[in-house]
């Protein structure tokens, strides 16, 4: 029933093969639906649609790579004000009862 969803959207080389049933499978059958869609009005190959998968999960992970750098530096840039204007416990100013963690090896 889901291959019959994926034939109707004309892909030219849709089989399916197990390799792309198994690629399908993966991914989930509406999600593989809404990558394919915009690609099928201009004459799409199953490898098209899953190049594209592919290229939005590497650009995500860039995305996701740079969000979590800019994260790391702005959390050290306050902190560093923060320890600097109000000292080294200041946490425990701004949340009561808060207790320093230290993680150790053991």
């Amino acid at each position: 029933m889901q291959s019959d969803l994926i034939k109707k959207l004309n892909i030219n080389d849709f089989g399916p093969t197990k390799k792309q049933q198994t690629i399908i499978d993966h991914l989930g059958t509406y999600r593989f639906i809404s990558y394919a869609t915009p690609l099928c009005r201009f004459g799409c190959t199953f490898q098209d649609v899953h190049d594209r998968i592919r290229l939005d999960k590497k650009l995500r992970q860039a995305v996701f790579s740079i969000i979590q750098e800019l994260e790391i530096d702005l959390n050290t840039k306050i902190t560093s004000h923060l320890v600097e204007k109000y000292g080294p416990l200041c946490y425990q100013d701004i949340f009561p009862g808060a207790r320093l963690t230290v993680l150790t090896n053991t």
